[in-house]
């Protein structure tokens, strides 16, 4: 598996162990690539009068190009969600700054409740980060955008691991809160959202539902989601069963991907035959027992033993 940068010699085994969720054995070793720090970063944000338009606007870059290193696209509820994350006491000035400009903002038409926001970012050599981020500009405000500059981008890079641990706070006060994510085609990429969100909400009976675009690709993108809801606490388990049956069931009725990042794990393997078919988990069988005979690799994740 490390005799070349490339090799034509069968199907990369080097797959089975990086994707196989140490069902087929442990790395123990690794060579890993070191690059330099890019010469230039340029991060900005944008308002969009909708979800679509923005999806859209990244659509172009990714197929026309240049591609950019960040394009996180939050729906509106995210948006609404953000902002007023975002409105944490930063002294007084800048707070008004803040609020002054979102009221400007909305008198342009860029209504709260409707309005994306898209994170957009370029890394790499002077030249072609800025004109990485010249010609996304243009994209974005042929399609609507405002342009609003670096510092909601560079506040976002700033403190985007500090928000998930606010999942355990809320759980504390008995919300339940969890995410599920996919990814799919650009032309069923904002059916898709419209259908998972509607379907999460009716799962949750009472809740709150947000999402946004983070991994974008030619042909399609990924959608990353969040769910509050009042946690049922007589049987908070079979609540989250629930919802997550009947959200990963629209998923695969949906054309989507079971699962685009976190993996199968043990939450998944229900829907995997669906996804890979049954002879392709035949041929993952085959294997487990061909490389663990004795079964004690990370043991039900996958699929059940037969």
């Amino acid at each position: 598996m490390g005799r070349g940068p490339a090799s034509a010699s069968g199907p990369s085994l080097k797959d089975l162990f990086l994707g196989g969720e140490g069902a087929f054995g442990v790395i123990v070793s690794a060579t890993l690539r070191v690059r330099p720090l890019p010469a230039k970063k340029d991060y900005r944000a944008y308002f969009f009068h909708s979800f679509e338009e923005g999806v859209e606007a990244i659509r172009e870059l990714l197929q026309t190009g240049p591609k950019p290193s960040l394009a996180r696209l939050s729906d509106a509820c995210e948006t609404q969600v953000g902002l007023a994350l975002s409105r944490r006491p930063h002294g007084a000035g800048s707070r008004v700054v803040r609020e002054v400009g979102l009221r400007l903002v909305e008198a342009l038409g860029y209504e709260q409740g409707r309005t994306s926001l898209l994170l957009l970012g370029y890394e790499g050599g002077e030249r072609e980060v800025n004109y990485g981020g010249s010609r996304a500009m243009r994209v974005c405000k042929a399609r609507g955008a405002f342009d609003l500059g670096h510092s909601p981008a560079n506040e976002w890079l700033a403190e985007r691991f500090l928000h998930p641990y606010l999942r355990d706070l809320l759980m504390d006060w008995g919300v339940m809160v969890d995410t599920f994510e996919t990814a799919t085609s650009w032309s069923n990429l904002v059916p898709l959202h419209a259908q998972l969100t509607g379907t999460a909400m009716q799962a949750l009976r009472h809740g709150y539902v947000m999402c946004h675009l983070s991994h974008a690709y030619e042909t399609g993108a990924s959608l990353y989601f969040t769910f509050f809801g009042a946690q049922d606490l007589r049987d908070p388990f079979e609540q989250w069963d629930r919802v997550k049956k009947e959200v990963t069931d629209q998923i695969m009725n949906g054309g989507a991907t079971l699962t685009h990042h976190h993996g199968i794990g043990r939450s998944h393997r229900p829907w995997l035959e669906g996804e890979i078919g049954a002879r392709g988990l035949d041929a993952l069988q085959a294997m487990k027992r061909a490389l663990d005979p004795a079964g004690i690799m990370n043991p039900g994740v996958l699929w059940r033993p037969s």
